[in-house]
């Protein structure tokens, strides 16, 4: 459906008033009454629908077409939306995209690295995980900046600082001030929300240089170095982290002896 500003479809294109309406129409209208805008009948099945994918991608192509995508991407990119992180998320997961490795399933669903597959989903043991998870994931494709802590910019600690104390409970500033906060936990009993350390390219794995947040099996959600906006990686090898990325440990920062966890809702 539209936002409060008129805008629908995955590039939210305006459906408002004359200043507002890119589409050129209502949100779906017949094709033979597309007059401006970028509305598009993708699909040939006669109607302009910002509903339909067919439609509102090959709409959103016109845009950027429009827009000189041809000659400069990243103004073209920068032409719909005025946020150089956001410019810079894009073409980061173009890519990404581009590089392929992605597989279809039998419905027209692609797996995405943003997306937890079903093995790897695990849930999440109560209400503060859910809301350190859950601002941390708010925070994606926001740039990494050495010594951020947001709204705009994070670094790996500052994230998982910033995440937990949005859920109540305030932890340490720095992935070595973390790990030594604790409580340790066994790799065999790691669960969402559960921090993961690695040594990192300025530490030691007694002194971690790099931190995630765990979110499904084998995964996490990490502010991961300049140039690389926020993501979620596998943790599990060698190149899930900045600098050496073996795994030094686990940590459960709602589990310290000094966190008063809320009642259960």
């Amino acid at each position: 459906g539209s936002n409060a500003f008129g805008a629908v479809s995955p590039m939210q294109i305006g459906i408002g008033g004359a200043s507002t309406n890119t589409w050129g129409g209502g949100p779906a209208h017949s094709a033979s009454q597309v007059v401006s805008g970028v509305a598009t009948d993708g699909n040939g099945d006669g109607v302009a629908s910002v509903y339909e994918p067919a439609d509102a991608i090959a709409g959103a192509a016109k845009y950027l077409l429009a827009h000189g995508v041809q000659n400069n991407v990243s103004g073209a990119i920068f032409a719909y939306n005025h946020l150089q992180s956001y410019v810079q998320t894009v073409l980061y997961w173009a890519g990404v995209y581009s590089r392929g490795g992605y597989t279809q399933s039998n419905t027209t669903t692609v797996s995405a690295p943003e997306c937890l597959t079903s093995a790897q989903t695990t849930a999440v043991p109560n209400q503060v995980v859910a809301a350190a998870i859950g601002y941390a994931r708010e925070q994606l494709g926001k740039p990494y900046l050495w010594g951020g802590t947001g709204p705009d910019a994070f670094d790996c600690s500052g994230l998982m600082m910033m995440a937990y104390r949005a859920a109540g409970i305030s932890i340490p500033r720095t992935s070595q001030q973390q790990w030594a906060w604790g409580p340790k936990i066994p790799a065999s009993q790691v669960r969402p929300g559960d921090l993961v350390f690695f040594a990192g390219s300025d530490g030691t794995p007694t002194a971690p240089g790099h931190v995630g947040l765990v979110i499904g099996k084998g995964m996490m959600l990490e502010a991961y170095a300049t140039g690389f906006p926020l993501r979620i990686s596998a943790y599990g090898t060698s190149t899930a982290a900045a600098g050496d990325g073996t795994v030094v440990g686990f940590t459960r920062p709602w589990a310290h002896a000094g966190v008063k966890l809320p009642p259960a809702q």
